[in-house]
């Protein structure tokens, strides 16, 4: 756990949307849930049920401002993880410029 004061060090691939390959399997159903969808969605489905290849692959085409955080079983530590939010959703454009977090 990082000491008071002392900012962390960012590991910035955790804040990367992993791009996907060609050859894939199409969800167009999942797709349109995800675009018919008006508010938070959560994705939950069992390691390699594809989560993180269907909303990687829906975002590159929604052109909605988005935040990614990549996370882990070492992310258990709640200064850590609001720091890696918040620099999520520096990134993105509608948070970057518009509005002061924290």
């Amino acid at each position: 756990m990082p000491s008071e004061g002392i900012t962390p060090a960012i590991t910035l691939t955790k804040l990367q949307r992993p791009r996907v390959g060609h050859r894939l399997v199409a969800r167009p159903r999942l797709q349109e849930q995800l675009d018919a969808a008006q508010s938070l969605t959560l994705v939950l489905a069992p390691a390699g049920g594809g989560k993180t290849t269907l909303l990687s692959t829906w975002l590159e085409t929604c052109n909605l401002p988005h935040a990614w955080l990549s996370l882990d079983e070492h992310d258990n530590d709640l200064g850590l993880f609001a720091t890696y939010l918040i620099r999520a959703l520096r990134r993105c454009s509608r948070w970057s410029t518009t509005r002061s977090l924290l």
